[in-house]
């Protein structure tokens, strides 16, 4: 009788033991800010046609977030 008592006591203390230690993950879905994608698509543009001057640079940076920002703006007027 000692020991069934023994053995269930270990079994309720051992697994609520392993259940504590269980961690939930959770998806989190990351999209680039604005500012990070011109820069990767600028860099993706310098890769495909060449270098580019810092003032060539500079405007196809500005055209990117530029279309990036009014992408995002049109989006946050659909949701609400």
């Amino acid at each position: 009788m000692k020991k069934l008592f023994f053995s269930a006591v270990a079994l309720v203390a051992f697994s609520s033991v392993s259940i504590a230690n269980t961690i939930d993950l959770e998806e989190i879905e990351v999209t680039p800010t604005c500012a990070t994608q011109a820069a990767m698509d600028t860099d993706n543009y310098e890769q495909a046609y060449g270098c580019l001057s810092s003032e060539v640079r500079a405007f196809i940076y500005q055209a990117y977030l530029n279309y990036c920002r009014s992408l995002t703006k049109t989006v946050r007027l659909i949701e609400g």
